[in-house]
């Protein structure tokens, strides 16, 4: 577990939370999400900043994105395999603009599905 001191230097994700200690993605999302609201609160107090009463359960949006930077962690470490280049290549990734995380591009670039969905 992380202390306050490294929460404040933004370490990745995958150090304050060991992804090794969940036998279930569903339950290392919930987690996640539960510390990252919870280090959000400490900042709001830590700047004594009025901000809106969160929500007494997790919202989807903050499942959602405790689930996006769990991904992005695993993209993250398939950069730095040797064959990165040959992926990109043949799954023919790119990175999207909006979340910064790899999709493959293909057919289904041309079906009518949400963004989310392809």
């Amino acid at each position: 577990m992380a202390t306050a001191a490294e929460v404040e230097d933004k370490p990745g994700l995958d150090k304050l939370v060991d992804a090794e200690n969940f036998s279930k993605l569903c339950r290392l999302v919930r987690v996640t999400a539960w510390v990252k609201r919870f280090v959000h609160n400490l900042k709001t107090v830590i700047n004594k900043e009025r901000g809106k009463q969160t929500a007494r359960y997790l919202q989807v949006s903050e499942l959602n994105t405790a689930e996006r930077e769990w991904v992005k962690v695993a993209q993250d470490s398939l950069k730095l395999r040797n064959n990165f280049s040959q992926l990109t290549q043949e799954l023919r990734l790119v990175e999207d603009k909006e979340t910064g995380l790899l999709k493959c591009k293909g057919r289904l670039a041309n079906a009518d599905l949400e963004s989310d969905a392809k």
